[in-house]
């Protein structure tokens, strides 16, 4: 089975990036029953591995480019795992880069893609 966790995270020092992305990819790797794959939203590769995976997790994300890809992989009948990691509706410093949740369009996106998703995972307090 092939994972992808798409991100647009831009350093992989943050704690975010290590603990959301890092060591669940390493841990479901280890697993024996995945092999798994983080892309960015910046890479050449990003759709092409975004239609070829099994199940694609996207960390956060409201990019405008991923509506044909969520509308592909839904008419495919493939999974979407969409990860709300922040609070976006009422975002601090930390939750984007440049305020990108105040903008409405990316909120707004960011609601049809999780309406899209076939889950959601959220983070809690622990």
């Amino acid at each position: 089975m092939l994972i992808v966790n798409a991100v647009a995270m831009l350093t992989r020092k943050s704690g975010d990036y290590i603990y959301r992305v890092e060591q669940p990819s390493i841990a479901m790797g280890n697993s024996g029953k995945a092999t798994v794959i983080t892309t960015s939203t910046l890479s050449p590769w990003f759709e092409q591995l975004c239609l070829a995976t099994d199940i694609l997790i996207l960390h956060l994300l409201s990019e405008h480019d991923l509506l044909p890809i969520l509308i592909e992989r839904k008419r495919r009948g493939l999974p979407v795992i969409y990860e709300l990691s922040d609070n976006i509706i009422a975002p601090h410093e930390g939750v984007g880069i440049k305020g990108w949740f105040s903008d409405p369009v990316n909120l707004a996106l960011s609601f049809q893609y999780l309406r899209m998703a076939d889950a959601v995972q959220v983070s809690a307090a622990a």
